[in-house]
């Protein structure tokens, strides 16, 4: 039998080829059957799995092992991290492989990225003062989790490959998910601070932040190294960039959402750590 006919798994001491035909379909995985050589590869839904090498994930579903590469690679759909690209489409489980298939050693290392992403959000429910209210009206962790990355937005730092905090998701419209962007100019506070984004009291500069040159928002994009756009601003800046553009103004801090005096709109301003901000605030 061909070699592209067999899925590659994971047995309990050793690896197996298991060819994908009737007979073995039959078969049972943790009570789930397995899929037909004639079934849809569920990523590129075009091709049968029995057309290329094919991966049995934990989740029970089967899909093609060159598709899942290439879904994993491709990352986010735009700038904002998001996990749709690590999920098995069937289940929206995240993908995992017992013993990380050579060619998959990628997802070993980005499937701790969403329990970064969820230790942020928490940390930033605390730093923001309402995480006990929202864990007393949320019936499980998983909730809360939930609820805090229904309100976060996260990016990837390109200098530092950590993940920043990038504001609230209602502040504002967010850059569409297919427009264009390069991804160099995401930049964390820390790193675009440089040396003066170091934090006096130890919290180093993880949670070092700059609002938008041209509006009251959290920085997320940092340009021609020097101006940092959130994402509403990046994806007009030919329009605000012309001599006849006129900047809308802070009211003061009663009115900012940031809630803070700062430099006027059109300057930079860095707002610092937002650990020391917040503690300052209790």
């Amino acid at each position: 039998m061909n070699l592209f006919h067999f899925l590659f798994w994971q047995n309990s001491s050793h690896s197996l080829l298991l060819p994908l035909q009737e007979e073995c379909q039959k078969q049972k995985l943790s009570g789930k059957a397995l899929a037909s050589a004639e079934d849809f590869c569920g990523i590129c839904l075009v091709e049968v799995l029995r057309s290329a090498p094919s991966i049995l994930l934990q989740c029970g579903h089967i899909v093609h092992l060159h598709c899942a590469k290439r879904q994993i690679q491709q990352g986010c759909p735009g700038p904002q991290i998001s996990f749709g690209y690590l999920k098995c489409p069937q289940c929206k489980l995240l993908m995992k492989h017992s013993k990380q298939h050579a060619g998959f050693k990628l997802l070993e290392t980005l499937s701790l990225l969403p329990l970064q992403i969820k230790a942020r959000a928490i940390k930033r429910l605390k730093l923001e003062g309402v995480y006990d209210k929202l864990k007393a009206s949320c019936s499980s962790d998983d909730k809360l989790t939930s609820l805090a990355l229904e309100q976060y937005q996260y990016y990837m730092c390109s200098k530092c490959k950590n993940p920043y905090y990038g504001g609230k998701r209602n502040c504002g419209p967010n850059l569409d998910q297919g427009r264009q962007y390069d991804p160099s100019e995401l930049v964390c506070g820390g790193c675009s601070a440089g040396a003066d984004g170091k934090c006096k009291l130890g919290h180093g500069n993880q949670f070092v932040e700059f609002k938008c040159r041209f509006c009251c928002s959290i920085a997320t994009f940092f340009c021609f190294g020097t101006i940092h756009f959130c994402d509403s601003c990046h994806g007009i800046w030919p329009q605000q960039h012309s001599s006849s553009y006129v900047l809308p103004q802070c009211k003061g801090p009663q009115h900012c959402p940031l809630g803070i005096a700062h430099a006027p709109n059109g300057k930079e301003h860095c707002l610092g750590c937002s650990m020391c901000r917040s503690q300052e605030q209790l």
